[in-house]
């Protein structure tokens, strides 16, 4: 119950551009569920929308890996990726971007609208 307490209020503040109230309300849930899927995407977002580009990237990619299937975290990483804040120099995504592409396209074609480049 606090878990989805905090992430939806989370969600509801991130949307409002209320970033240092979903800053608490995700630090919370971390606390709480610190190995939580949702919670890392959520981390990543967060992080995301202040421009820490670097450690979205890693927080997406460990939420992924405890919820390989996960169609959530697939399209943020992949958009992530695809707008190019995933490389170095923001040119676009690298060879391994375009090779996670193609196995999101074929693990889940019906979401293939989603791993288009939306930049």
């Amino acid at each position: 119950m606090p878990l989805l307490f905090f992430e939806s209020q989370g969600e509801l503040f991130m949307a409002d551009g209320r970033l240092k109230e979903a800053h608490f309300c995700i630090s919370e849930a971390s606390t709480l569920f610190p190995n939580s899927h949702s919670v890392l995407l959520q981390r990543g977002r967060l992080a995301e929308l202040r421009g820490h580009m670097e450690e979205a990237k890693n927080l997406y990619e460990e939420a992924l890996a405890i919820h390989p299937t996960g169609e959530r975290i697939l399209v943020h990483l992949v958009r992530f990726s695809n707008c190019g804040a995933g490389t170095a120099e923001g040119t676009g995504p690298d060879l391994s971007e375009q090779a996670r592409t193609r196995s999101c396209c074929k693990s889940a074609p019906e979401m293939g609208e989603l791993w288009q480049p939306s930049c």
